[in-house]
């Protein structure tokens, strides 16, 4: 038979352990400073229960203001605050594209750019640079970006025509055109002085080109310029046959060219000589 004053001891113990277990103490506080002295340490021996969670004070005097209103102070503790919620229909959309804008074969979704808030992919890190550093030459080969319409014609004060584009700059640069390919080369797909695809010496073409007052771009420390550029053609000045790589140039059977070889550089962009646009 049990003793009573045993059984007391056991339910006595029994009780007193099943209100430790209770106890809002044994949570751990979801802040770490007091919400009442603000940047103070809080104690997390001195709490109280706000909504299911534990919170901390730095002593009993800011636990008895927060108990008088809980809801004025709950509102400047930060680990009470839920996430913002994502806006919806925010989320970043896939490529526009589904060929390269640079060389038209298939594109590689790891190497990307935002450009208007719209997503252009590549095939390469190669053709992602040339890219970045164009963008005017590559965008109109975008679904969504299409090439802006030429300036209509305009004349300045004497009469001539107002032209626009890389003739203002003073300078064509060298480039390089794939004949087995039929692809116009940049420096990356050389190797050797011949190319990369066809391993074939590639022919020499011209382009006309202008600068953009430099700039720093977006997670760039060094400055650079867009770069805007049009092809330079051929054309004879007496049988009028076209050509766009001067090395190919072939003249009618009959043409005599009234000077020299009789071919005059052709600005694609403008359909002026080149260096013939006004000043800047």
């Amino acid at each position: 038979m049990r003793h009573p004053l045993l059984a007391a001891v056991l339910g006595g113990l029994a009780v007193f352990a099943l209100s430790v277990a209770a106890s809002p103490q044994d949570k751990k506080p979801v802040n770490t400073k007091c919400p009442i002295k603000a940047g103070t340490d809080a104690n997390a021996a001195i709490t109280s229960e706000y909504e299911g969670k534990t919170i901390a004070f730095c002593c009993n005097n800011c636990k008895g203001t927060f108990d008088a209103n809980p809801k004025q102070f709950a509102a400047k503790i930060p680990e009470l605050k839920a996430p913002p919620a994502k806006p919806a229909g925010k989320e970043p959309a896939g490529p526009v594209n589904n060929r390269c804008p640079v060389n038209q074969e298939g594109i590689d979704a790891k190497y990307q750019v935002a450009v208007q808030g719209k997503v252009i992919a590549f095939c390469s890190r190669i053709c992602y640079n040339k890219f970045v550093q164009n963008m005017a030459a590559y965008l109109p080969n975008v679904p969504g970006f299409a090439k802006k319409e030429e300036k209509k014609e305009e004349k300045k004060a004497d009469g001539k025509p107002v032209t626009y584009g890389p003739c203002e700059c003073k300078k064509t640069v060298k480039g390089y055109y794939c004949l087995d390919c039929k692809r116009e080369l940049g420096a990356d797909d050389i190797r050797s002085n011949v190319c990369k695809r066809c391993e074939k010496k590639p022919e020499s073409i011209e382009y006309c080109q202008k600068l953009s007052a430099p700039f720093i771009h977006n997670g760039e420390k060094t400055p650079r310029s867009d770069e805007d550029r049009a092809r330079v053609t051929y054309e004879c000045e007496a049988c009028g046959v076209k050509g766009e790589i001067e090395s190919q140039f072939k003249h009618k059977p009959d043409c005599k060219p009234s000077f020299g070889s009789g071919i005059k550089k052709v600005c694609t962009k403008t359909g002026t000589a080149p260096h013939l646009g006004d000043a800047k």
